[in-house]
């Protein structure tokens, strides 16, 4: 993030989406002359990708964990 601040001026790495809807979800900004579409929050392809890293490993953890047989 800090390489694309100092060359780009801004972040480039995260993926921005909206959405049709005829009500958003709580604290999803309205947007549009009519505001019938919604913002989805931003997010980061690191972030994801830790997140997703993350949650793997507790799985694979727990599952480690479940298969250890319990000494005698």
């Amino acid at each position: 993030n800090v390489i694309d601040r100092l060359w780009h001026g801004h972040v480039i790495d995260f993926l921005d989406f909206y959405y049709r809807a005829e009500s958003c979800l709580p604290l999803f900004v309205r947007i549009g002359r009519n505001g019938g579409e919604c913002h989805w929050p931003a997010f980061n392809l690191a972030d994801s990708a830790i997140t997703v890293g993350v949650v793997l490993l507790l799985f694979d953890t727990l599952r480690a964990h479940r298969e250890t047989p319990a000494s005698a």
